[in-house]
């Protein structure tokens, strides 16, 4: 039996329970990133943003001041 096809008799015996399908959207990676480390603390990149868990970053258009740009910033999740 191939992967696709025990794929499809477990949909025809079980179900295919779309409510149990989680989007991967922003906010669920935003909100389902591990505790910050390093003291609560990330540099501001004003192209980037800050890096929220290891390739994935936050931004917004606050994070453009040129001000932040290099500057540690609290990070409370």
């Amino acid at each position: 039996m191939s992967p696709r096809e025990a794929c499809e008799h477990s949909l025809n015996n079980s179900g295919a329970r779309s409510h149990r399908i989680v989007t991967l959207t922003r906010d669920f990676l935003i909100l389902t990133c591990p505790t910050v480390c390093r003291r609560g603390m990330r540099k501001v990149d004003r192209q980037r943003g800050i890096k929220v868990h290891s390739n994935f970053y936050y931004w917004c258009p606050e994070l453009r001041d040129p001000k932040l740009h290099g500057k540690l910033v609290r990070v409370l999740m």
